[in-house]
């Protein structure tokens, strides 16, 4: 038995977790977890049809030496839905209103795949606030290299537009990969196909309007680490490091990697997040 078994890697967080929520500008409602203490402050924030539970592996690696805030985006977990504008400035917005709401001054942002994308808009305007940036299976876009005629680069929208159950469920399996465990691929396609279709579908359509992601990177001066599945997107190493980002690839893992393995997930998390402020 590994040691990123279920049975040796339950979260075993005792200290007090806290939920809390706050109404962003347009009214929708924002639901977030607060637990632990301590600076910097670490602000989990997830990918599309995700949801701030897919953090709990690292409350019981994380809360114990730093204040661990996690996200429900708009539109997914326990956050409203009634928006009409899925754009990532307004999910920026949402977390720097989270994080204001806190008062937190030092913080180390951390963002999975469509999440990555947000927590690069967030760090841009919150400037000094933020001492490090990680991305969570993300920032694919960066390549210069022409996309390979794989299914593992491919986003099955127009299926989703004609059955959304079955184009969904598609994506599923694509983004989970070829060794993730069964209950784990049923958990995110439950997860998945709870969410309003045309909210999953606004969401998806609305990630790159008004949105630059390499001008949002070449913008920071502060370290910017990735933690990368091998099987989702493979990433671009040459991009990396054109752009000064930090990659770990964990071998053998689908897109939903910290939830798959978490204990060498969070091994590569500690590493990311001494880097940040250096």
């Amino acid at each position: 038995m590994t040691d990123d078994s279920p049975a040796t890697h339950a979260p075993r967080f005792d200290g007090d977790l806290e939920r809390r929520s706050l109404t962003a500008a347009d009214g929708v409602e924002i639901t977030y977890d607060v637990a632990g203490s301590g600076e910097p402050a670490l602000v989990f924030v997830h990918g599309w049809a995700g949801n701030r539970h897919h953090w709990e592996g690292q409350l019981d690696a994380f809360a114990g030496d730093h204040q661990v805030v996690r996200i429900d985006l708009a539109g997914h977990g326990d956050s409203g839905t009634a928006r009409a504008d899925w754009s990532m400035a307004l999910f920026a917005d949402d977390v720097i209103a989270v994080i204001d709401a806190l008062g937190l001054q030092h913080v180390v942002l951390i963002g999975h795949s469509l999440g990555g994308s947000i927590v690069v808009e967030v760090a841009v305007k919150l400037g000094s606030r933020v001492d490090g940036v990680v991305g969570v299976d993300t920032w694919s876009g960066l390549s210069e290299l022409p996309q390979p005629d794989d299914p593992a680069y491919r986003i099955p929208l127009p299926e989703m537009h004609v059955d959304f159950h079955a184009g969904a469920t598609e994506f599923v399996h694509l983004m989970c990969g070829p060794n993730a465990s069964p209950q784990l691929v049923q958990r995110i396609s439950d997860e998945v196909l709870a969410m309003p279709p045309d909210v999953a579908l606004g969401v998806l359509e609305g990630a790159g309007v008004g949105f630059h992601l390499a001008d949002g990177l070449r913008a920071l001066d502060i370290p910017v680490s990735a933690i990368s599945s091998q099987y989702f997107r493979p990433k671009d190493e040459a991009a990396f490091t054109k752009f000064g980002i930090t990659n770990c690839t964990i071998a053998g893992t689908g897109h939903y990697l910290m939830l798959e393995r978490p204990a060498e997930f969070d091994r590569a998390l500690a590493e990311a997040i001494a880097r940040s402020g250096q």
